[in-house]
């Protein structure tokens, strides 16, 4: 059942960057967290997007509600300071009274338990197929004792875009944690409704009651429902999250408390909870967990999700969130492992940093374990690369200043120290030998952090590119093949190369001069240096103003299909726009003639492609983006970016992976 959730991260999720080519810019929608999880600074970006569509001219019902959402995200994960009653009541004044998108902005807006419910339910009414409303109904129903109805909803909601796996895969083992007639108390919505759904959905642990503790502490109505059912005298007054557990306690069911919702009960003595794996039972007479746990690992946990993650997304984000509570448990084991120098769980030590690494947590877990950090070594003894081929793809780059603008002040100017660069991008083909060596070292957690994300290439272009024949579109290859640049991977995988290629280049005997060296990215501060190639301020790696030549040829793989405002010069301030379906036809025509200005890139093209400048490198402006130091900075724009993005110095900040975006190395000698 697991597998109907692979599909948990639909392109809407993530900033589309194809819309700068299609004719309306629309921002990405609003979802929620029990299906992904961004960072901050995406909900800030989406928020002042939605913000800009909803107060202008093409504004929409629909754009209320998604600046109203992006907003209060915003606000939670981001560094937003939205006035979200402000908002609202902005709303009333333009949207459909009785439509979907103002009643769910006065379900969310409203603070009152009760009163709220009756918008939620016009939402619904209004449109019964947005999914957006499912999460409130399910609760609506859960508060009210309709059982049937809110599963119902719950599947629906699945329905409409599946749980990621991972969560689901959590919730299993979450349920699975609790013994037998057991009570569950939950915290939120990824460790609630998922569990509500397995029950409801497959049949699994129909035996445990999951109550959510906001819900039954929130609502007299269900709290007295729930008491009445265990037999416990109803209270008009909410207890606290101890106090609920003590109450709990006095049915005679086994009491947990799922390991999410341990905050709630910071100040409860430690002695009263024993952690049985992805739960702590609360108990006042001891409880032999280790045994749980064990039992729970070796035998009934399904594992695959956490030993084989999911590809770098936001959906892999939100199951890492509830992932580092796994750490607890099979540290115990760990360290029952050695404290008996047996090997009962062999694989435990593994999970245990694959996990640490994902949630960024490897330091902690080292200090629990009084353990130091160890090299991470990636490349194997038969890498299939040799030192002396690394360093013929290397460029020396001589020391000197790099000015930043066109004033030479002491703010504006860095000095650059001798180093070494990659001539071209790293390709498909130079990453393969990475993956393939990571692959017969069977080293599966790496290779989740190293993976290319998929890219629907045809869905990136607009409709008069996407129906060319292929040979036409792709006349330089397809953006997989060998010598096309590797994009669409993270920040992290980037770090990983660099470090499996140092390892590699460092245990060839034969290296140059048996020096070892060092590889990593570059700042944008060398990478713009690099493309200058000495001249001080030229705009662009051929040293020239223009991005074509005499015979109007392009000089770099970029978007040619967005007009600027000065289309000669480059870009000039103002604003970029789609070109229109005219000048689209017009531009496939120039590129349909055969001769020295086709040069097929309307996607990636190899990584040699164009000629090099001054210091012998490759696509410094255009084809791929490229990642520095710095996680989500990129420079030298792409083949989705127009002429602006691909001028020296110029810095771009975007969500990674992502299709535009490769890399290439910075290489120095070392001690």
């Amino acid at each position: 059942f697991f597998a109907t959730a692979l599909s948990a991260t639909p392109n809407s999720l993530i900033p589309i960057t194809k819309d700068q080519l299609s004719t309306t810019h629309y921002p990405a929608p609003f979802v929620d967290v029990l299906r992904a999880l961004h960072d901050g600074d995406f909900y800030d970006r989406q928020a002042a997007e939605w913000e800009t569509l909803a107060t202008g001219d093409c504004s929409t019902d629909e754009a209320w509600f998604h600046y109203y959402k992006t907003a209060h995200y915003s606000n939670r994960f981001g560094s937003g300071s939205y006035d979200l009653p402000t908002i609202a009541t902005r709303a009333e004044q333009v949207c459909d009274p009785d439509g979907f998108d103002l009643n769910y902005i006065r379900f969310a807006a409203d603070e009152h338990p009760v009163n709220r419910w009756p918008y939620i339910l016009a939402a619904h009414r209004a449109d019964p197929e947005r999914a957006e409303a499912y999460a409130g109904l399910a609760a609506y129903y859960e508060v009210n004792g309709m059982v049937e109805e809110r599963n119902e909803v719950i599947k629906r909601l699945h329905k409409s875009a599946p749980i990621p796996t991972g969560v689901m895969e959590y919730n299993y083992n979450q349920l699975i944690s609790v013994a037998e007639n057991g009570i569950l108390i939950t915290n939120g919505d990824a460790d609630t409704y998922p569990s509500w759904l397995l029950q409801a959905n497959y049949g699994i642990r129909q035996d445990v009651l999951v109550v959510n503790v906001h819900l039954l502490r929130g609502y007299t109505q269900h709290r007295k429902k729930v008491f009445t059912d265990l037999s416990l005298p109803a209270t008009e007054e909410a207890p606290s999250p101890v106090e609920l557990l003590r109450l709990m306690y006095q049915t005679g069911r086994p009491v947990f408390l799922a390991t999410t919702a341990k905050p709630q009960v910071a100040d409860l003595s430690p002695s009263k909870l024993f952690l049985t794996g992805l739960a702590l039972q609360y108990s006042e007479t001891p409880v032999n967990n280790l045994g749980a746990i064990a039992r729970h690992y070796t035998k009934d946990w399904r594992l695959d999700h956490l030993r084989n993650p999911l590809a770098e997304s936001p959906a892999q984000r939100l199951a890492d969130q509830l992932n580092q509570n796994y750490l607890p448990p099979l540290i115990e084991l760990y360290q029952l492992d050695q404290r008996n120098l047996g090997s009962r769980f062999p694989e435990v030590r593994a999970l245990i940093d694959g996990v640490a690494a994902r949630v960024g947590m490897e330091d902690q877990v080292l200090e629990l374990l009084q353990e130091e950090r160890k090299p991470l070594q990636l490349a194997s003894k038969t890498p299939g690369l040799k030192a002396k081929d690394i360093f013929k793809g290397l460029a020396f780059i001589p020391g000197g200043k790099y000015y930043e603008g066109q004033k030479k002040t002491p703010e504006t100017t860095t000095t650059v120290n001798a180093f070494f660069l990659q001539e071209a991008e790293v390709s498909n083909a130079d990453y393969q030998l990475f993956l393939e060596d990571l692959l017969r070292q069977r080293r599966f957690a790496l290779i989740d952090s190293a993976a290319v994300a998929e890219t629907d290439w045809l869905e990136l272009l607009p409709d008069t590119l996407r129906n060319l024949p292929v040979n036409e579109l792709m006349k330089r290859g397809h953006p997989s093949t060998g010598r096309h640049p590797v994009v669409n991977i993270s920040h992290r995988a980037a770090e990983l190369y660099a470090l499996w290629l140092t390892q590699v280049y460092n245990q060839d005997e034969k290296r140059k001069d048996g020096k070892n060296v060092r590889f990593r990215l570059p700042t944008k501060e060398e990478s713009a240096y690099a493309a200058r190639a000495g001249k001080a301020h030229a705009p662009y790696p051929w040293g020239g103003p223009y991005y074509r030549n005499l015979k109007g040829c392009y000089l770099a793989n970029f978007n040619t299909l967005l007009r600027e405002p000065e289309a000669g010069l480059g870009y000039s301030g103002g604003v970029k726009t789609p070109a229109k379906s005219a000048e689209l036809e017009a531009e496939l025509d120039r590129k349909r003639k055969v001769n020295n200005c086709d040069d097929g890139g309307w996607l990636t093209v190899p990584v040699d492609s164009y000629f090099p400048n001054d210091f012998g490198l490759y696509n410094m402006s255009g084809n791929a983006a490229e990642m520095t130091l710095v996680e989500g900075e990129t420079t030298g724009g792409s083949w989705m970016d127009g002429s602006y993005e691909m001028q020296i110095g110029v810095v771009t900040n975007r969500n990674l992976p992502d299709p535009s975006t490769g890399f290439r190395l910075v290489m120095y000698f070392v001690e």
